[in-house]
């Protein structure tokens, strides 16, 4: 799994829909399977993925969050978004080791959350940017703020 997930999360994380999961999506060009019948660009305007409504009503409930101290990790970005509704998923990267390949325990100072309802996400950027996590103060604001 990419990305830590709500149990009841049926819904691939790169395109929103619900008939498959991510390595399984026509749209995932890094490490899944690759289908001919995806558009590469030829889909007339407001007809591809990204532009359709479902596609951008997913988008609009990506929260990015910058900042984070040392040592937060997946499951204290979850312990800090999750009051605020319910999340479809989570995620705080982790440095990756160029030479052998491997990632390090080390997490990145950024992280992301994806909110079941925009409307929990609205109030998690309002509450939390500026929040004192640790020494540093988190900035809270939306991954895509074209489709807000």
């Amino acid at each position: 799994m990419a990305v830590a997930k709500s149990p009841e999360q049926d819904i691939c994380y790169i395109c929103g829909d619900d008939d498959h999961m991510e390595h399984f999506c026509p749209y995932n060009y890094m490490f899944g399977r690759y289908f001919s019948d995806t558009c590469r660009g030829e889909c007339p305007p407001q007809e591809h993925r990204i532009t359709s409504r479902d596609h951008r009503e997913f988008l609009r409930r990506f929260v990015r969050v910058t900042n984070l101290p040392p040592g937060f990790g997946v499951w204290d970005l979850e312990d800090l978004f999750s009051p605020f509704g319910a999340l479809l998923m989570w995620n705080v990267p982790k440095f990756r080791n160029y030479l052998c390949g491997c990632t390090t325990g080390i997490h990145m100072s950024f992280g992301f959350v994806v909110f079941k309802r925009r409307e929990d996400g609205e109030r998690a950027v309002d509450e939390l940017n500026g929040y004192q996590a640790g020494d540093r103060r988190l900035r809270v604001d939306w991954v895509y703020p074209s489709c807000v």
